[in-house]
């Protein structure tokens, strides 16, 4: 079967043969540089049994027999490719970037934009409860009958516009492309998802987001070491900033296994240790993670965000979840949520990082202007005096902290952190999940 597959097979239901059996499933991605179709929603029939299969499935043109159209994709149901001519032959060069998203030309700077409406919404960030819609009535009540329910909670709205999908790149062509476009950002999120992270640990995902897009890097499938030196340039360019939660792992792993150092950091944890010394005048022994500050800074709601769920004991083995090939779909809504939030993250944490400096550019502010005419005639003479009103606000005592000092050591607090996932209950000895 020569050729390669056309790009109006997105969106359509599919009967898939190759060597092993039969599949079926929704046309989520088709790739020319390589040949290769991906499926959503796939089953797998051989023998007489059926299996369903999570995530998207990959599959390239020499492996497959034949292909033909069960269903149209809603938007193409005038025009559906027939069994005939869902393989085309190649005409030409491949296009320049892949079929997840592609690069053009949107006014200023190139923009990736995804190539055709996406599948069920599949990608889209609503699927991975980024938005907060209130979806209650969409329950059903017989006639006559009027159904109570309680007003479902809402996060507050977004700092910053939040991208509308995301991509998994799996290709050093598509980590290229994403590569060039983040670097002409001013601030991008950062996130990294493996085992034991660090210097002997394993990356499996690195998570980048931006404004419009999230792209989800699968490190291994991209080239490993090699997709360590295509995400060098971004991850070194003083230019633009990453906002890192935790970046101690991520920082030691690309340093020892990359050589590649981590510049222009916005440490949303360590933000978080200096919020809290700040506050309460001493430092917190224990930091929270991702989710915790996401849901107590932003006020997020606990569906928004990933509680990653990890036995001390076990760290190894139950991290080993994110090695899996190929990836769950939860896997990859949570690589999603845990990058999404940061930018936003820092711009809360900037204000109250600010808030003592913007109280005193007030009171410079007010100092003159609010005072009576004999004080404003005097006030170019006391040009190089401090108003009394910031030394106040300087020198005003911290909060105090019900938090149990250190005794070994001083200025150090056993702070406590809320526990705020709801699907875990917490006793001495394990965690375990809500359901027996």
């Amino acid at each position: 079967m020569d050729g390669c597959f056309e790009p109006g097979l997105i969106g359509c239901r599919v009967r898939l043969v190759a060597e092993e059996g039969e599949y079926r499933g929704t046309v989520h991605a088709v790739n020319p540089r390589d040949a290769s179709v991906r499926l959503v929603g796939v089953t797998f029939q051989c023998g007489g049994r059926e299996e369903s299969l999570r995530g998207v499935q990959k599959f390239v043109h020499g492996d497959v027999r034949s292909i033909s159209v069960l269903e149209c994709g809603p938007d193409d149901s005038a025009a559906a490719p027939t069994a005939r001519s869902a393989v085309a032959p190649q005409k030409g060069p491949p296009p320049p970037a892949g079929r997840d998203y592609q690069v053009l030309d949107r006014g200023s700077r190139e923009k990736p934009v995804f190539s055709q409406k996406l599948v069920d919404d599949s990608l889209l960030l609503s699927h991975v409860a980024i938005d907060d819609s209130d979806d209650s009535s969409s329950a059903e009540t017989g006639p006559g009958e009027q159904q109570a329910r309680r007003p479902r909670a809402a996060s507050p709205p977004p700092l910053l516009p939040r991208p509308e999908g995301y991509a998994l790149v799996e290709t050093a062509e598509e980590l290229e492309d994403a590569v060039s476009f983040l670097s002409g950002q001013t601030n991008i999120g950062l996130a990294a998802e493996g085992v034991l992270l660090g210097r002997a640990g394993q990356l499996s995902l690195v998570s980048l987001a931006c404004e419009e897009f999230v792209f989800i890097v699968d490190v291994p499938t991209c080239g490993g070491a090699a997709a360590l030196r295509l995400l060098q340039p971004l991850l070194e360019n003083r230019r633009v900033g990453k906002v890192v939660h935790d970046s101690r792992g991520l920082s030691d792993l690309l340093w020892h296994q990359a050589q590649t150092r981590l510049v222009n950091v916005f440490d949303t944890q360590a933000a978080e240790v200096y919020l809290y010394h700040r506050h309460f005048g001493a430092m917190p022994e224990y930091v929270s993670n991702v989710a915790h500050t996401l849901v107590t800074r932003l006020g997020l709601l606990p569906r928004q965000v990933f509680f990653p769920r990890h036995r001390q004991e076990r760290l190894r083995q139950d991290q080993a979840v994110w090695m899996r090939r190929p990836l769950p779909e939860s896997l990859l809504e949570a690589a999603v949520k845990n990058v999404v939030y940061l930018r936003e993250l820092r711009e809360k944490q900037l204000e109250g990082m600010m808030s003592t400096f913007v109280r005193c550019v007030d009171v410079f502010l007010d100092s003159v202007r609010d005072c009576d005419d004999e004080d404003a005639a005097a006030a170019p003479n006391d040009t190089h005096r401090v108003p009394v009103e910031v030394q106040r606000i300087l020198e005003a005592p911290a909060r105090q902290t019900r938090a149990r000092p250190d005794d070994e050591n001083p200025g150090v607090v056993h702070n406590v952190l809320t526990h705020l996932d709801s699907g875990m209950q917490f006793t001495r000895n394990v965690w375990r999940t809500e359901r027996p």
